[in-house]
């Protein structure tokens, strides 16, 4: 076997276990840190699929359904997923955690993905079934979560009285 299916593994454990913490725990947020998990997941999910469509892999029109029925699921979880986060403050710390309907969500989005994989690899998508489209279409729901979370944090932050310049850090 391959020692990269391995890694592979690997780090899709390590994503679906921090992302389902992250879910459950409250958390500070920092704009700048919302988008490092999408953009780490779609720079891995691009340089395997770079390497698996130089390869022997070929890319057909059925690849494309699944892979566009997948980015269609990944947003719309993704939108209900950024719904559900909660907020509270503490004094100038804003937090946010999406809890237990969040993490069912992302487990829910990770078996649905795992069962749309399992349907293109018998259908003989294998390119719309390969890891690195796993990891682009987890990049995409968790851009979309993060990128409605920081427009509500915005709207959120915006309705606080704002700090005097003496008081900035």
């Amino acid at each position: 076997m391959n020692p990269q299916i391995y890694l592979d593994v690997l780090i899709g454990v390590a994503v679906i276990g921090l992302v389902a913490y992250r879910q459950l725990s409250w958390g500070r947020v920092n704009p700048r840190k919302l988008l490092i998990l999408p953009a780490v997941l779609a720079a891995i999910g691009l340089y395997d699929l770079k390497d698996l469509v130089a390869g022997a892999q070929s890319f057909t029109a059925l690849d494309a359904w699944f892979i566009a029925g997948q980015t269609v699921i990944a947003v719309a979880l993704g939108l209900i997923m950024g719904k559900v986060v909660k907020f509270k403050t503490d004094g100038d710390v804003v937090y946010s955690r999406a809890g237990a309907i969040g993490a069912a969500l992302w487990i829910g989005f990770i078996a649905v993905r795992l069962g749309v994989d399992a349907l293109a690899h018998a259908s003989g998508a294998t390119v719309a079934g390969s890891v690195s489209v796993i990891m682009l279409t987890v990049a995409v729901n968790r851009f979309t979560q993060n990128a409605l979370v920081l427009s509500r944090y915005n709207a959120h932050s915006s309705e606080r009285p704002a700090r005097s310049l003496t008081e900035v850090r």
